[in-house]
């Protein structure tokens, strides 16, 4: 005779199992590349509500979400997709927005910020953080003196992640 424990430990592993193969076999619905509107300038979403700015993405065919709320980032899926909008809202308007591309294009309020950041080299710390408020970029550090830094996973194009040694930067990536 099996005793209670034994139960119900194979009760929890197949309602474990049985949940696994349920989530595994659902498929997550991809709009069709065509169906991805990608155009930087054809929507502006500063400004909207949040409620308001889903509804336009979605009427454009576009993929939305908020990934930060009232200074707080929210969790996010590592994948990228091409055209989706990345949107940060405070107090239920959208501030600013990033379009996943392969061009890694910054839309923050009015204008558009592209480019190389090689400046950032030789600067401190602090030095690079004057520029990257200057420039309108996105700016962490993910390595000091030769140690990793834990660095959120999520995806948001151009954000400059820095890489330190003697708090000089002596390297960087741009998403």
């Amino acid at each position: 005779m099996m005793n209670k424990n034994t139960i119900w430990l194979l009760i929890i592993l197949a309602v474990a199992v049985g949940t696994s193969f349920l989530y595994m076999n659902q498929e997550v619905p991809t709009p069709a590349p065509e169906e991805i509107n990608t155009e930087m300038g054809s929507s502006d979403y500063v400004g909207m509500t949040t409620a308001e700015a889903e509804a336009k993405a979605q009427a454009d065919g576009t993929l939305f979400r908020v990934v930060e709320i009232d200074g707080a980032p929210q969790l996010t899926t590592k994948d990228f997709q091409e055209g989706r909008i990345n949107a940060t809202v405070e107090a239920e308007v959208v501030t600013s927005y990033s379009i996943e591309s392969m061009s890694s294009v910054i839309k923050s309020g009015p204008e558009t910020k592209t480019g190389t950041h090689d400046a950032l080299i030789g600067m401190t710390t602090a030095e690079a953080e004057v520029y990257a408020a200057e420039n309108t970029v996105d700016l962490r550090t993910g390595i000091i003196d030769g140690e990793v830094l834990f660095v959120t996973m999520d995806f948001l194009p151009g954000r400059i992640t820095t890489e330190v040694e003697n708090n000089a930067i002596v390297g960087y990536t741009v998403e």
